[in-house]
């Protein structure tokens, strides 16, 4: 049974106001795939900067943006992957599900 002390729901795009190092878990469903790459960027650092180590990141989102072929600059879920490998996270599950979406959870290391 998961205990959940605190949920908070915030807009990534701003800088939040979270200590370093505070959550446990981060949770994104079909959000992340509509932002640009350099709000993905940003996303991804503060991201790291408020997850605990140990702590889960879980992404529940489409492998591409419709639009990801014609304009380089919109999500790819490759892209994700790889700033996080190369952040040095345990990428425990990337899975493939219907209609192009998949699910992945990363551990901060």
């Amino acid at each position: 049974m998961i205990n959940f002390n605190e949920v908070l729901t915030a807009d990534f795009i701003k800088k939040l106001n979270i200590p370093n190092e505070y959550l446990d878990i981060i949770m994104s469903c079909q959000s992340l795939c509509c932002l640009f790459y350099d709000e993905q960027q940003k996303l991804f650092r503060e991201i790291d900067r408020i997850l605990k180590k140990g702590g889960k990141i879980i992404f529940f989102e489409n492998k591409t943006h419709r639009l990801y072929l014609r304009k380089k600059n919109l999500w790819n879920i490759d892209d994700m992957k790889l700033y996080y490998k190369n952040w040095d996270y345990f990428i425990s599950v990337q899975m493939k599900l219907p209609k192009n979406n998949y699910i992945c959870l990363y551990e901060k290391n």
